[in-house]
C-alpha cells in the first residue's frame, strides 16, 4: 500500500508542508534581523550637515533660512581680495574663492540653494561686520594672532596661507629700514604692519611721530609717492602685487624689501561662538588640502615664486580629520 497513488500524493503534500514552514521561519529570521540591525547611518557629509535639516538659530541656520550668505571682501587686498576692475561691485582672489568653496559645499551638503552677496569693507572695520552680524565670513587677507579672538571678538578657521610682513621704499631713501627718520613711516590702519608700529612706538623704538596711518593702500601709496613716507609697510605679497601692477608706476622707482619683518598666518574670520558654521568652514578646507585640490586655488591665484617655501607642510598639517 506504500507505493500506492495516495501514498505518493500525501508525500508530495508534505514536501509542500516542509517548504512552506521553511519560507515562514526563513522570512521571520529576515524581519528580526532587519529589527535588531542598527539604524542607518548616513555618510558625514563634509560641512557636518545633514541634508534638508531644520535650520538653527544659529549664523549658520539664518543662512539657510535666508539662502543668502554675505561675505565681506577688500578691494585693495590682492591676491587674496580685489574687486575686478572690468565688473564693479564683483570680488575675486584666492581668499574669496575658498569662501565661494564653502558656500557651494554649505548649500550641496544642506540641499538648499544659497546665494552669495559681497559685502565691501576695509582694515578699520572687516571685524565689526562680523560682531554685527553684517556678514557671516571675512574673505580676505587676515592675520590669525593669539589676541584677535580677545580683542576683536571674533573666531577663525583653519590657516589657508602663510605670509610675511615687509616694505615698499624709494630706491633714493633710506637704504637700511633702521635709518629712516622720523615721521616716514606708513601702514593701513586696522592692520598687522600698524599695529606693530603703535607697539613699537609704546616701547620707545621708534620716535612718537614717526608713524601715519592710512585707510587703505591706495591712499597709502599717495602719500608714499609724494615723499610724505619714506617706506610703506604691510603684507609682503599685497606689496609686490602693487609695485609690479602698471597702473601704480612705482617699478622703476620705488623697490620691495627683502627684508621680513613679521610672520603672518592668514585665515578666514566668522562670527565668535558659532560652532557649527566654523565646522562647515574647517571641514571644507580640510577636504580640500587632504584631496589637494587646493593647489588648483593656489596654482590659479599664485605665481611659484610668491609661495612661501612651507606653504605645503602646513596643507599638510591643517588636512584635519
Amino acid at each position: 500500500m506504500g507505493d500506492g497513488p495516495l501514498s505518493g500524493a500525501r508525500s508530495v503534500e508534505g514536501l509542500r508542508h516542509r517548504v512552506g514552514s521553511l519560507a515562514r521561519v526563513g522570512a521571520l529570521l529576515v524581519l528580526a534581523v532587519t529589527l535588531l540591525a542598527p539604524p542607518a547611518v548616513a555618510e558625514p557629509t563634509v560641512t557636518g550637515l545633514a541634508p534638508n535639516a531644520e535650520p538653527l538659530d544659529d549664523a549658520l541656520g539664518r543662512v539657510l533660512d535666508s539662502g543668502e550668505l554675505v561675505m565681506a571682501v577688500r578691494a585693495d587686498a590682492a591676491p587674496f581680495s580685489a574687486e575686478l576692475e572690468t565688473t564693479p561691485g564683483a570680488f575675486d582672489g584666492y581668499s574669496v574663492d575658498l569662501c565661494r568653496r564653502v558656500v557651494d559645499a554649505i548649500a550641496r551638503d544642506a540641499g538648499r540653494d544659497v546665494a552669495i552677496r559681497y559685502l565691501p569693507v576695509s582694515a578699520q572695520d572687516r571685524f565689526e561686520v562680523l560682531r554685527q552680524g553684517q556678514a557671516t565670513l571675512l574673505c580676505e587677507a587676515t592675520t590669525v594672532t593669539l589676541d584677535r579672538p580677545i580683542t576683536e571678538k571674533v573666531d577663525f578657521s583653519l590657516l589657508t596661507f602663510i605670509a610675511g610682513g615687509s616694505y615698499l621704499f624709494n630706491r633714493n631713501g633710506p637704504p637700511n629700514f633702521d635709518d629712516l627718520d622720523a615721521g616716514k613711516i606708513g601702514a593701513v590702519a586696522g592692520t598687522t604692519a600698524s599695529e606693530g608700529l603703535r607697539d613699537a612706538e609704546e616701547r620707545k623704538y621708534i620716535e612718537g611721530n614717526a608713524r601715519r596711518d592710512f585707510a587703505d593702500y591706495p591712499e597709502a601709496l599717495i602719500a608714499l609717492e609724494a615723499g610724505e613716507i619714506d617706506v610703506l609697510l604691510g603684507d609682503r605679497l599685497i606689496l609686490q602685487r602693487i609695485l609690479e601692477d602698471p597702473k601704480n608706476g612705482l617699478e622703476g622707482t620705488f623697490d620691495i624689501a627683502d627684508r621680513y619683518l613679521s610672520y603672518e598666518p592668514y585665515a578666514l574670520a566668522l562670527p565668535l561662538n558659532e560652532p557649527r558654521l566654523q565646522r562647515a568652514v574647517n571641514g571644507v578646507l580640510a577636504e580640500l588640502y587632504r584631496s589637494g585640490d587646493i593647489s588648483q586655488l593656489v596654482n590659479q591665484h599664485f605665481t611659484l615664486r610668491e609661495l612661501p617655501p612651507r606653504l605645503n607642510a602646513m596643507f599638510k598639517i591643517m588636512a584635519l580629520p
